[in-house]
């Protein structure tokens, strides 16, 4: 739904501040977060050099033609997170659905707690180059608790 009003300048600072203060009041920070959208569920060894050659062709990318973004269920971390960064602020993972292996990074992580023992995970595939070796990383985007179907 749409609605429109007309304002003077004059009430211009009083509605801007009655507005905010009404939304301090019914909003919660989870309100506020930007909904994820994701275009598919994968498993892991779908995520390969060869199917990342193939989305490359989607390019270029933007606002107008967002990059792809995943989701695989039933993830575990096949060894422990390593924190990164001047102030450990993000997070390098290695999750596993128990048949592949994928290295995980998840930029601007901060303080989060650690992952529960199972959880699905939202992510963009990316080649990682470094030190003459290629490979897939996935690019976190969010986690939840492992879901049961």
């Amino acid at each position: 739904m749409a609605a429109g009003l007309s304002l003077t300048a004059a009430n211009l600072a009083a509605f801007r501040a009655r507005l905010n203060q009404l939304a301090r009041r019914a909003l919660k920070p989870d309100d506020l977060q930007p909904p994820l959208r994701l275009d598919a569920e994968v498993s892991l060894n779908d995520a390969t050099l060869e199917s990342l050659a193939s989305l490359d062709q989607l390019r270029p990318t933007g606002q107008g033609n967002p990059p792809v973004q995943f989701f695989a269920r039933h993830l575990t971390q096949q060894r422990a997170p390593q924190r990164m960064g001047v102030e450990k602020q993000h997070l390098k993972l290695w999750v596993t659905d128990g048949a592949t292996t994928h290295e995980a990074v998840w930029w601007g992580a901060g303080k989060e707690p650690a992952l529960p023992p199972r959880f699905d995970l939202a992510f963009a595939p990316q080649v990682n180059d470094y030190n003459g070796r290629r490979s897939v990383q996935l690019k976190v985007h969010d986690w939840r608790p492992g879901s049961q179907s």
